[in-house]
């Protein structure tokens, strides 16, 4: 028999009434509305992988900006240090760390001076000792760990690469997907991970 699939709110695959076109809501492959076999595959696995590909795709997202900690607008940062100001709510954060200025691990005021709770640079001392604190520029933590961006680019870097503070970024989010992506992986298992891996050609070539 043919297989269809009656419109609701939330659908697999729809058809255009004028002109028969049809596509895959699920992995948007367009459909031949001829193809009631190729209709099946996307009826049946592509709705099944429907979820765990949507917190795949989540964690892509998430994982390529930083959201801030007050409302929740995400975004990237520019080369610039790590102190943050979000245009909207107007919080201050640390974008490494994710923690507000209230609430981010801050070192006590120097002697003799007045106690300024709101002293984001305060987070910066001592960031290279205490973990909780967080450097002012990515860049600063090539000076403690040379292989922070790995062996490869260690062995191939010169002293400008250095001071390249848009690898250093790209590394920290790459590094920020894996680790949503792990996250995803334990939660849906291991198995349904992989299908939609291999499944979905949009997730498999997202470069992870």
């Amino acid at each position: 028999g043919e297989f269809f699939e009656i419109r609701d709110d939330d659908p697999i695959i729809w058809f255009c009434e004028g002109c028969d076109e049809g596509e895959c809501l699920v992995c948007h492959k367009r459909l031949d509305p001829g193809a009631t076999i190729d209709h099946r595959v996307h009826l049946e696995v592509c709705a099944s992988l429907r979820g765990p590909k949507g917190k795949v795709e989540g964690a892509l997202e998430a994982g390529g900006t930083t959201p801030c900690p007050g409302c929740g607008l995400a975004g990237r940062k520019d080369d610039a240090c790590t102190h943050m100001k979000c245009p909207r709510c107007e919080v201050e954060w640390c974008y490494v760390c994710q923690l507000s200025l209230k609430d981010c691990d801050k070192a006590p005021p120097r002697a003799g001076r007045p106690a300024r709770e709101q002293d984001i640079y305060l987070h910066n001392q001592e960031w290279h000792s205490n973990e909780k604190r967080c450097p002012m520029f990515l860049t600063q933590i090539l000076e403690i760990d040379p292989g922070w961006l790995g062996e490869d680019w260690l062995h191939q870097s010169s002293d400008a690469d250095f001071y390249d503070d848009a690898k250093c970024l790209e590394y920290l989010h790459r590094w920020r997907t894996i680790k949503l992506l792990q996250e995803v992986k334990e939660e849906i298992g291991h198995e349904v991970f992989a299908r939609v891996w291999t499944h979905f050609p949009a997730v498999a070539n997202a470069g992870f």
